[in-house]
């Protein structure tokens, strides 16, 4: 993962997994607060939009303070979030910092970000390079995913821009949508999606 060289920039990537009704074309409200996951608490049609159901883990590299209709508190540091149902009010997890010391994410370095999910334990593990942090999610299937999701990145900038992309390792890339290459880079100036 790679979210930018700029401390000024912003907003961050969402990784997502999901069974909306609109599959790989569900996007929920642009602009950086809500990387095109979530949906604005007072705006009906903004809610209508937010990506549901889903559990979206939140790489967040742009400290909101409290504002007017967003009235969620955030980490001075670039951060991690899980939410859920597009809800970006009413956190699941976190916010935790995404590195243990705290430092910026924003340094023009590709991370190594491991996400997995221990069905037994009921247990979502994300991992930034050798850092961890492990959440007692539950389980995904109760939570209304189902057992074939739709998973992918979303994200979205206001007026402080950065950079993000994301590189998939060779072991996820088949058929129609990666091709036969050993790694593929792409660009997260826009919403993608991937079954």
């Amino acid at each position: 993962m790679y979210v930018g060289a700029s401390d000024s920039g912003g907003d961050g990537m969402m990784f997502v997994l999901q069974s909306d009704s609109r599959k790989d074309k569900a996007i929920g409200e642009t602009g950086g607060n809500f990387l095109a996951y979530g949906g604005k608490k007072d705006d009906a049609m903004s809610l209508s939009n937010k990506i549901t159901p889903s559990v979206g883990i939140e790489f967040d590299t742009w400290e909101y303070p409290v504002i007017g209709q967003d009235d969620r508190k955030e980490l001075p540091a670039d951060h991690i979030t899980v939410w859920k149902d597009g809800d970006m009010y009413n956190p699941v997890f976190g916010p935790y910092p995404a590195k243990a010391d705290e430092s910026n994410m924003e340094d023009g370095t590709w991370y190594y970000v491991y996400v997995g999910y221990d069905s037994e334990r009921l247990e979502l593990t994300v991992k930034i390079n050798s850092d961890s942090q492990m959440f007692p999610i539950g389980n995904l299937l109760s939570n209304g995913l189902g057992e074939w999701v739709y998973w992918g990145f979303t994200s979205a900038t206001g007026d402080a821009k950065n950079e993000q992309k994301v590189e998939l390792p060779h072991s996820l890339q088949y058929g129609k949508y990666f091709g036969d290459v050993e790694y593929s880079q792409y660009d997260f100036n826009r919403t993608s999606w991937w079954k």
